[in-house]
């Protein structure tokens, strides 16, 4: 059976961005609720969710210019630990 949740439930729309941080205000102004304020991922990304106006669910993203080395395994660490 299906639950009951917000429209497009298990469903995340991604989008890369040249500024996480001005989409972020953008978001705001826009009246979506940021879920995950910008942060540094180790996977190599810089990243906000958020809920837009009709509670669809947004990642917007832009590739950090240094990632980590070993991104992948800090990821698995930073869950894992």
């Amino acid at each position: 059976m299906t639950k009951t949740g917000p429209r497009g439930l298990g469903v995340v729309i991604g989008i890369e961005v040249d500024d996480v941080n001005a989409t972020a205000v953008y978001c705001r102004l826009a009246g979506c609720t940021v879920t995950a304020d910008p942060v540094d991922a180790p996977w190599g990304e810089r990243y906000l969710e958020c809920l837009d106006p009709y509670e669809y669910a947004w990642k917007f993203f832009e590739l950090l210019p240094d990632p980590p080395a070993d991104g992948l395994s800090a990821a698995r660490d930073s869950w894992f630990a």
